[in-house]
């Protein structure tokens, strides 16, 4: 590797070029990293490195900003992960968001109840010197709820309402769930997340692979042609054979599944960390395979496995040849972005010139679409 790349990439790692700190890492294989280490090992993953099919903007924008928070559906797909993949590491960190939460209210005219923020109430009658205020609070035991406290009886009283995130008490008990480790769900996302769990375990080849397997083991190497370091997080490994998880709003049959593949270049992902984790170990199998696990994340929450052998004449091989590809390509533009200082957009061969316009060419796909209904 030329000196000057090979000190590109260090500076690059080193946070040099307006990234931000880095951990040093060792290579190999580290099965019980939790999400957080993982994520703290400045070294170029699938997620990031695939926004080089966008730009290599797009690539640095995502190096330098890690997604810190969920979507509506990254947020099922980690919920299913969780299910699927740590069914105990589920039941004890997650917990529902209840459908309704209890208040108070004033039981008689002339009595009026104040929320003080703090877990009690403020009860009160009366103006001016005559005016007299009772603290007290709700107690709920065993699903009932009573009023403790020094109030007369009969001047407040407890009512239940739909929950609310904006109310004093649903923001308490959010508040006390979260300073305990918790993780506050919606009844609808984990019923959704738990179904779509059970659907792949539903298929043999799926729960062959998941009983006894090693989960979300990291994995880290560095590139041969490049020098990059890069990391993965493998969902399944059993027996040097690697599967992952994966939600899906489309359809799963074989030609939906493919398209798929392409459109989210999944195969990419396969191939990268594939060659990750023989480069890291030196372990092969006979027959190396990437197993997916889909599962709809729609109702009925069908499942499918689909695997990719990478393997002279398998019929899945070409999916794992082209994602080899496509993965080399995009870590030889890193580095050559990093040898040239700068990181083009669209309609742009390099940073050191402006992007340009472009004649938009009708597709090839689009005229067979064309064809077909004339």
């Amino acid at each position: 590797m030329p000196m000057q790349i090979a000190q590109e990439i260090a500076d690059f790692f080193a946070g040099k070029r307006d990234c931000e700190g880095t951990q040093e890492h060792p290579t190999g294989l580290f099965p019980g990293l939790s999400f957080d280490e993982y994520a703290a090992i400045k070294a170029i993953n699938w997620s990031t490195l695939r926004w080089c099919g966008h730009t290599m903007r797009h690539f640095k924008y995502h190096w330098d900003h890690a997604d810190s928070e969920d979507t509506d559906a990254t947020g099922l797909g980690r919920l299913f992960h969780l299910c699927l993949l740590e069914p105990e590491a589920a039941r004890e960190r997650l917990i529902v968001t209840p459908r309704t939460y209890f208040t108070l209210e004033s039981a008689q005219d002339g009595v009026t109840v104040k929320d003080a923020g703090d877990g009690t109430f403020i009860v009160a009658s009366g103006r001016g010197k005559a005016r007299v205020e009772y603290s007290c609070r709700i107690i709920e035991e065993e699903g009932k709820a009573y009023i403790a406290g020094d109030a007369p009886d009969g001047w407040a009283r407890i009512i239940e309402k739909p929950w609310n995130g904006n109310a004093n008490a649903c923001r308490r008990w959010l508040t006390d769930i979260c300073d305990v480790g918790r993780e506050v769900v919606s009844a609808d996302d984990l019923a959704n997340a738990c179904a779509m769990a059970a659907a792949v375990r539903e298929i043999p080849d799926a729960t062959e692979m998941l009983d006894g397997a090693d989960v979300e083991v990291t994995v880290v190497a560095s590139d041969p042609q490049t020098g990059l370091l890069c990391k993965a997080r493998i969902d399944v490994l059993k027996g040097h054979q690697l599967g992952d998880a994966k939600s899906s709003s489309r359809g799963l049959a074989w030609e939906s599944a493919a398209r798929t593949m392409k459109y989210y270049a999944y195969a990419g992902q396969a191939a990268f960390y594939r060659d990750l984790y023989d480069l890291a170990t030196g372990e092969k199998p006979e027959v190396p395979m990437f197993r997916f696990l889909f599962a709809e994340s729609d109702p009925p929450h069908c499942a499918a496995v689909y695997d990719l052998f990478d393997v002279q004449g398998a019929v899945s091989q070409e999916w794992m040849d082209w994602g080899r590809s496509l993965y080399h390509s995009y870590l030889q533009q890193v580095a050559y972005c990093l040898r040239e200082g700068g990181w083009p957009g669209y309609n742009q061969p390099s940073a050191s010139v402006p992007p340009e316009s472009m004649e938009l060419a009708l597709p090839d796909w689009l005229k067979l679409e064309q064809g077909s209904l004339e």
